[in-house]
């Protein structure tokens, strides 16, 4: 609880954050049916949220300063190790729109078509599908791939 108490906001640095999140996770393998493996769970949320959100403040950063690739190694980060984070809508959308503003399309469809799915009624969802039709409009307005040369015997 020391490094817990310890701890900085997401913006700042980590390590108190992980130090937390490594003893907690200590304290409920070590005494799994105790009071305090409860309020350790209760604690690790908080932690992996709060190393979440600092993740996703890096990651918005590289997405505002049109750095798409360093910008999708942070956000994939968080599908990675925090699946429950609570914003999980915007960690889609900035991975699909980081791949669609990079210009490979196809990638971006996969996190689009999650969040309208999952996330249609936010705002983020709703950006999805405006992003979405976009991409069928310019799959409609490009030339069809010609057709492959006669090989000659």
């Amino acid at each position: 609880l020391c490094s817990y108490k310890d701890m900085l906001k997401g913006g700042r640095d980590q390590t108190k954050t992980e130090e937390a999140l490594a003893e907690l996770k200590k304290t409920i393998q070590l005494f799994a049916l105790a009071e305090e493996a409860t309020l350790a769970r209760e604690k690790i949320k908080e932690c992996e949220d709060r190393l979440a959100e600092h993740l996703f403040g890096i990651g918005d950063y590289y997405y505002r300063a049109k750095s798409y690739k360093s910008a999708i190694v942070r956000l994939n980060e968080i599908l990675l190790k925090y699946p429950l984070f609570p914003n999980m809508d915007k960690v889609y959308f900035g991975l699909g729109d980081s791949f669609f503003l990079w210009g490979k399309h196809p990638e971006s469809v996969p996190y689009f078509t999650k969040l309208v799915t999952d996330y249609g009624t936010s705002k983020y969802g709703l950006k999805a599908q405006k992003r979405l039709k976009e991409i069928e409009a310019a799959k409609a307005k490009a030339p069809a791939a010609p057709a492959p040369a006669p090989v000659k015997k």
